[in-house]
């Protein structure tokens, strides 16, 4: 794209925003992707097109300093300071085999996790350990975005994301211990609810446990349920974790 080219090499963030608007919101309703940067040769950020107020600062994240340390494509999951956890794709930009920057598309993970309720009827929740967040960016996130959190939900981590409108007090208890069960299936009850969850490490780019994700079906009504259903999601979680 010659406009794109031009506002990049000139610095122009005006033009270059006006370009590249409508060509991120075409890409939201398309595939859901939710970020969109033009960063300079040094990885400092020309444009966020899904923030134009901010710029300046310098990217660091793995997949930017992969990009930049191989010349090449790098792709993966990464965890943003606001707790989003986003899959981000960064591209070198090159013109007369000269590096003029780097463009990345990312797409928050809810996008994803929210139609699993609605194809397997089950509800997930995903939680990021504390020790990878500042409380203060992340409410800072949450106001942006328009959402709600309760940062001492849980002892050592936030949840994220979660397709539960009340997370039971039972779920609860499991999420803020769930690294130190030992089987991935668990049964959960809470009065007279019962539940199955199955539960799975989230690994960023870097390769760091950065979080966990919980997949949980309400079993109150089944007797003799079978592992079919959660052994669904597993796999489904595997699949998405190779795609990812």
């Amino acid at each position: 794209d010659d406009i794109l080219k031009h506002a990049m090499l000139a610095g122009d963030k005006k033009a270059l925003l006006h370009r590249a608007q409508p060509v991120l919101e075409n890409l939201r309703k398309e595939y859901g992707v939710t970020h969109m940067y033009f960063m300079r040769p040094d990885r400092s950020i020309l444009l966020r097109v899904h923030q134009p107020e901010r710029d300046g600062d310098v990217i660091d994240r793995f997949t930017a300093m992969q990009a930049e340390a191989t010349g090449k494509q790098a792709a993966g999951l990464e965890l943003g300071p606001a707790g989003t956890f986003t899959l981000r794709t960064v591209v070198p930009w090159r013109e007369g085999g000269q590096l003029i920057g780097y463009i990345e598309l990312g797409e928050e993970i809810g996008y994803i996790l929210g139609s699993i309720r609605e194809m397997l009827g089950l509800d997930l929740l995903v939680a990021i350990k504390k020790q990878y967040l500042s409380q203060k960016d992340w409410m800072q996130g949450l106001f942006m975005v328009n959402r709600r959190g309760d940062w001492d939900f849980l002892p050592d981590s936030v949840v994220i994301f979660q397709t539960m409108q009340e997370i039971p007090s039972s779920i609860q208890k499991v999420l803020a211990q769930v690294v130190s069960h030992d089987k991935s299936i668990l049964d959960i009850s809470d009065g007279g609810n019962k539940y199955r969850a199955d539960h799975h490490a989230l690994l960023d780019a870097g390769g760091r446990e950065v979080g966990c994700m919980l997949f949980i079906r309400d079993v109150t009504a089944r007797n003799r349920h079978s592992q079919r259903d959660t052994m669904l999601a597993t796999g489904l979680a595997f699949a998405m974790g190779c795609a990812l």
